[in-house]
């Protein structure tokens, strides 16, 4: 096997590579941000509202958790949906130095293709079911549907 030499065209995939991922990098720590972000606004607009509202179950204190928690699931998802975006031209820029290089470095392709690059499942619809419902944002359906279910109770006259 040949050492590998790049050419100017693999550099540039390389930089471009390396670009996107501190891009997504950088959406993934805003991800986490938002999550630390969203406990703290909760933690303290719950109080806040319960106290303003005559420490009575106010609809008021029902409501603003559900949107918060709407607001903060969007802002996740879309970090997700983009993180993903970003993964995909990455692995387009894999595809073009793997398909350059392909001869140079005796590579198996498909070897490669399994390690290196995304799943062909990957299209834009299963994209934004999964940025919607990603595990690591399953908390905000579960405290939507609570939330919620605390409202039905309030509304036929349970609290």
């Amino acid at each position: 096997m040949s050492e590998y030499k790049k050419s100017f065209e693999d550099e540039i995939d390389w930089k471009i590579i390396e670009q996107l991922h501190n891009a997504t990098s950088r959406f993934s720590s805003s991800s986490l941000e938002f999550k630390k972000f969203y406990f703290t606004i909760l933690g303290i607009a719950t109080p806040i509202i319960y106290k303003i509202s005559g420490e009575g179950l106010d609809y008021s204190i029902l409501i603003t958790p559900l949107i918060i928690s709407m607001f903060f699931w969007f802002l996740d998802s879309f970090t997700y949906y983009y993180q993903e975006k970003l993964r995909e031209k990455m692995d387009s820029h894999f595809e073009k130095l793997k398909n350059r290089n392909v001869s140079k470095l005796n590579i198996i392709t498909d070897k490669v293709k399994e390690e290196f690059t995304l799943p062909n499942s990957r299209d834009n619809n299963s994209r934004l079911k999964r940025s919607i419902f990603n595990v690591s944002s399953a908390f905000y359906p579960a405290i939507i549907f609570l939330n919620l279910v605390i409202i039905f109770c309030h509304y036929v006259g349970l609290f």
